[in-house]
């Protein structure tokens, strides 16, 4: 049995899914795989090679891939490092990639600071 963050009423902030009995649950197993399964078709990479990569056997990568089996939170920490993204992404399907974050810290505050600010100019550039 896979176990989740099972709450009684909706979250006011994060997405949920209602399971059988009405209740909502954060990790929803089919879409964390229906996202590391795009992630791996994204790289060229068979089910064998992304298992062999990260560490995990091919017969557990396939489960999760499937949605027929929940990861453990190493194996989320694991398969978010592969592929660069966070652990939020692949379990809520939001959040920052991790290999932006990397490029980001190696830099200097004033560049960082910088980029922020360019990046506001293009989405105030967007909502027009």
């Amino acid at each position: 049995m896979v176990k989740t963050c099972l709450i009684d009423k909706e979250p006011l902030f994060l997405p949920a899914v209602r399971n059988w009995e009405g209740r909502f649950f954060m990790y929803d197993i089919r879409e964390t795989g229906r996202r590391i399964q795009e992630l791996r078709r994204r790289e060229g990479k068979t089910q064998e090679q992304a298992a062999a990569e990260i560490g995990i056997s091919v017969k557990t990568y396939r489960a999760i891939e499937q949605g027929q089996r929940g990861a453990s939170i190493d194996t989320l920490f694991l398969l978010a490092e592969h592929f660069e993204v966070s652990v939020e992404f692949l379990v809520r399907g939001i959040g920052t990639f991790s290999g932006l974050n990397r490029c980001l810290s190696a830099m200097s505050t004033e560049k960082q600071e910088k980029i922020v600010r360019i990046i506001k100019d293009i989405i105030r550039t967007l909502e027009w």
